[in-house]
C-alpha cells in the first residue's frame, strides 16, 4: 500500500481489518491509498497505528507514476 509516498505492508492486518479483508486491496492495489484512507480513518489514533506498517518511501522521482 502506497499513503503520501509511504510503502507501508499492510498484509498481515488485512484479515483484522474492520471493513473485511478484501476493501484495502481493491481500493489502494496500485495507487496512492491516500484519499481513502483519510475518509475512513478520522481519528489521531488510525495515523499513528501506521506506523506499525511502514517500511519505506518511494523516490521522488517514482511518485508521479503512482496513480491517485
Amino acid at each position: 500500500q502506497i499513503m503520501d509516498g509511504m510503502v507501508l505492508d499492510v498484509t498481515r492486518w488485512l484479515p483484522e481489518h474492520p471493513g473485511g479483508s478484501s476493501i484495502i486491496p481493491r481500493q489502494a492495489l496500485n495507487r496512492d491509498s491516500s484519499r481513502f484512507f483519510e475518509i475512513y480513518h478520522a481519528t489521531r489514533e488510525s495515523f499513528l497505528y501506521l506506523r506499525e506498517f511502514y517500511r519505506g518511501e518511494i523516490h521522488q522521482d517514482d511518485i508521479p507514476c503512482i496513480p491517485p
